[in-house]
């Protein structure tokens, strides 16, 4: 009946604001014109996942979003999935297209831009002779360190495929973050030394071109430890 269709629904969205309804259900349910934010207008609601994405790459540094990744209230993971979906059957608009390219949102398929960062990630390991990538490096145009922490991240909610984690340590990646953090501050730390003879680091030390990622925070993290 009436009654029982609308509580049912009520369940979706609650469902859907904690990011726990599948993707396959929530397009099936957006297909059928059911809104799962109700209250708002299709550009209302567009906008708000347009400005969750902007919170996120001013904060990660890139676009690549988790898949299950929920930014404030936005399941913005399943979002931008979606939208890949609907551009691969040519049903997003243009302009929102050109909106999310100008983000620096790939709209291929996942697997396509994991192998472009794997790539990049191996040409590090080549020119560095280590897979230690720090956090906030950048490998041409990809970012490479925070790529990895969020597959890291990925990895210990169970969002990390088998093969894909099997990829990555076998390339001698550390799979816990703490611990990859720590692995290139000392790595850093190992390069001051050579340079300059000594590690006694001010907590003030802006990097350098030298070291390793350049590390500003190589002094703090001494300090700390």
């Amino acid at each position: 009946d009436v009654e029982a269709s609308s509580t049912w629904l009520k369940r979706q969205r609650a469902k859907c604001k904690q990011g726990k309804l599948p993707k396959s259900q929530q397009q099936l349910l957006e297909k059928l014109g059911v809104s799962l934010e109700p209250g708002k207008s299709l550009e209302e609601r567009w906008q708000g996942k347009v400005l969750a994405l902007e919170t996120f790459i001013q904060r990660e540094g890139h676009s690549d979003v988790p898949g299950r990744h929920i930014e404030g209230e936005e399941p913005l993971g399943s979002w931008l999935d979606a939208q890949r979906s609907r551009w691969k059957l040519g049903k997003l608009a243009p302009e929102r297209v050109e909106q999310l390219q100008a983000l620096g949102v790939s709209l291929e398929p996942r697997s396509a831009r994991w192998e472009d960062y794997v790539e990049a990630l191996q040409r590090f390991v080549a020119r560095e002779g280590h897979p230690d990538v720090p956090a906030d490096h950048v490998e041409g145009v990809l970012a490479l360190g925070s790529w990895l922490n969020s597959q890291r991240r990925r990895a210990l909610h169970g969002g990390l495929l088998p093969k894909q984690k099997q990829q990555l340590l076998r390339m001698g990646v550390e799979m816990e973050e703490e611990e990859a953090n720590w692995r290139c501050h000392f790595r850093a730390l190992r390069r001051f030394k050579e340079l300059e003879g000594h590690v006694e680091v001010s907590t003030t030390f802006q990097g350098s071109q030298q070291i390793s990622g350049h590390l500003p925070s190589l002094g703090r993290w001494l300090y700390a430890q």
